[in-house]
């Protein structure tokens, strides 16, 4: 069976071009940015989807309220001092989350309503 699947590295701090995607998918983007800057990301790509067709599917880090491991919590330091962002908790992101169980990457499925 042939997929109609294609990757492509698109500058995500300005317009976005490619419409029309069935998905959209950033892997480790949002924790090298302030919320400000991730607000504009997600603007760009919420300006390309259409609603209840297009998903977009955040992989990132998800941080436990309670019990962190120092990986990531470490990580979170690194993030703040290298780049003025963070690692965010579960109730930092505001969306549906599914996780593993285990680890602290999870994938965030997001739909326009």
């Amino acid at each position: 069976m042939h997929w109609p699947f294609f990757s492509r590295h698109i500058p995500f701090l300005s317009v976005l071009t490619l419409k029309g995607a069935r998905a959209y998918y950033l892997h480790s983007v949002l924790h090298d940015w302030t919320n400000e800057i991730c607000e504009s990301i997600l603007g760009q790509v919420k300006a390309t989807m259409r609603p209840g067709y297009d998903r977009l599917l955040i992989n990132e880090n998800v941080i436990p309220s309670w019990g962190a491991d120092w990986q990531v919590t470490g990580l979170d330091m690194v993030m703040m001092t290298v780049f003025a962002s963070r690692e965010r908790t579960e109730e930092q992101w505001i969306v549906k989350i599914w996780s593993r169980g285990e680890g602290s990457e999870s994938l965030i499925e997001c739909e326009l309503a």
